[in-house]
């Protein structure tokens, strides 16, 4: 069974779909980062955002691994419920780049406000009490949120116990909720919120006016994937070209191997596929 799990987390990192990407990075960092307090409290000394500007120039990397890092099993799972019902809208209209772009950005416009706040807070300019780091994908979320109501409005979306309702209440309550109304005392929550909200609106807005934002990051993100791309030998060959008789019973022998996987699964579920069956059908659908 781990071995299924193992081998489904690796060819989604092979693939396109980098909201499920984001989503299985969080979850696989949530798990030993929760496990116990010692360890835990290792993890968010290492990776949390600090608790000033003073203290951050010295743990830079923090202003992205923060982002990774949830506080108990609720922070997550809302915060990937959101994500996945609203980046899945934002990267269907406007691309998986542009999606990771919104979501990382944001996520960085929200570490970058709460930095402000409390180096303020910390200099004594705002009079309240100094309070400790921040973690969570909270601001990445709303930022993501912000960005596809503004860009889509009207559009709804099925809650449940509700019904259909437009995305831009949606959003309203979710800003309101987690900046104003919110009851308990996490100040930095709420500035990595505000600023999160207010790059999803700005990229928003630049979008439908036709205008680029963010293509530093895009440039970023195109070099990465270069990098961790495998260096492959380019092969050249000749081959005869198939005859009509060759290309029809090559055709039919693909579409009973397609049938007979097809017919396992309705029997036995997809678990009981072979890792070749898994193979066969994941660079099957990444041809069509």
């Amino acid at each position: 069974m781990a071995n299924f799990i193992l081998e489904d987390i690796k060819r989604t990192f092979r693939g396109n779909n980098d909201l499920a990407k984001i989503i299985i990075a969080n979850v696989i960092l949530f798990i030993p980062s929760n496990l116990t307090g010692g360890l835990k409290q290792s993890f968010f000394s290492a990776l949390g955002l600090p608790e000033s500007f003073f203290e951050f120039i010295y743990e830079p990397w923090t202003i992205f691994s923060y982002m990774f890092l949830h506080n108990g099993f609720n922070h997550i799972l809302f915060n990937m419920l959101l994500l996945y019902s609203f980046g899945k809208i934002l990267a269907g209209a406007i691309g998986n780049r542009a999606f990771l772009t919104v979501y990382f950005i944001g996520g960085l416009a929200g570490g970058l406000a709460y930095l402000i706040f409390s180096t303020l807070i910390s200099i004594g300019i705002i009079p309240l009490m100094p309070f400790s780091g921040v973690v969570g994908a909270s601001g990445a979320v709303l930022s993501v949120i912000i960005a596809i109501a503004t860009l889509t409005p009207n559009q709804e979306l099925n809650i449940m116990f509700i019904g259909q309702v437009k995305l831009k209440y949606i959003a309203l309550a979710a800003f309101v909720i987690s900046t104003v109304l919110s009851v308990d005392d996490n100040i930095g929550g709420k500035m990595v919120h505000i600023g999160g909200a207010a790059y999803g609106y700005y990229f928003a807005m630049r979008h439908k006016n036709g205008q680029s934002t963010g293509l530093w990051f895009s440039r970023i993100i195109e070099t990465l994937t270069t990098l961790f791309k495998k260096s492959q030998k380019m092969k050249v060959s000749y081959k005869r070209p198939k005859t009509d008789e060759q290309f029809n019973q090559e055709k039919a022998e693909h579409q009973e191997q397609v049938d007979a996987i097809l017919d396992k699964i309705s029997k036995s579920g997809y678990d009981s596929l072979t890792k070749k069956e898994k193979d066969f059908l994941f660079n099957m659908n990444n041809k069509e």
